[in-house]
């Protein structure tokens, strides 16, 4: 892989793969989080406002 790729090859493949990877865990934790919300909102009959 990094063999004959200059320093800012590397750096830049490395920073994209982990972006790619934040950005997947933040949308499967948002999601996860608003389904989750949800679900006991509706088991507790309880707001998520606290209201």
């Amino acid at each position: 892989m990094a063999l004959g790729a200059s320093r800012a090859d590397v750096l830049r493949l490395v920073a994209s793969r982990g972006a790619i990877i934040l950005l997947g865990g933040l949308a499967l934790g948002l999601a996860g989080a608003l389904a989750l919300t949800r679900t006991i909102s509706t088991l507790f009959e309880v707001k998520a406002t606290g209201r």
